[in-house]
């Protein structure tokens, strides 16, 4: 499940990354499309999460979700809808490359994340890994390490 305000910041990154686009075709178009007017929504609270990159909703404990950055320490950084610090997981001995997606799969009765180091901006990569990860559980103060 996704929190209606984490979903509102996932709609705005996009149209961010369309805006471009949008005048663009609107200029070449001659349309009259109703311009694109963007809201700043909040803040992500994970201090050192400075290049998010993947995103995947826990189903266990539902209004958090996991993120973590594009390359640099292996780290899955959990917040709530709102994008408050929940906690940071360290996987060990993963390494972070070029992470650039995260998404969940059911094992037997269990999830498990599964962080692809996938990465390959100059095409020279001769492997890619895939990682999985048994979907970390908050402690009792909902906090995750």
């Amino acid at each position: 499940m996704y929190s209606p305000s984490l979903f509102l910041l996932s709609v705005i990154a996009l149209l961010q990354l369309t805006a471009c686009d949008v005048q663009t075709e609107r200029q070449t178009a001659k349309t009259s499309l109703p311009p694109v007017i963007l809201e700043k929504m909040g803040y992500l609270g994970a201090s050192k999460l400075d290049e998010a990159s993947g995103l995947q909703a826990s189903f266990s404990y539902s209004g958090d979700f996991f993120v973590h950055n594009d390359e640099g320490e292996p780290l899955l950084y959990v917040i709530d809808g709102n994008g408050d610090d929940l906690g940071e997981i360290f996987i060990y001995p993963a390494k972070n490359k070029d992470w650039e997606d995260l998404t969940s799969v059911p094992v037997d009765d269990d999830r498990w994340l599964v962080a692809g180091d996938i990465g390959d901006n100059r095409s020279k990569r001769k492997y890619i890994t895939l990682y999985f990860i048994k979907e970390p559980r908050p402690d009792k103060d909902g906090r995750y390490s």
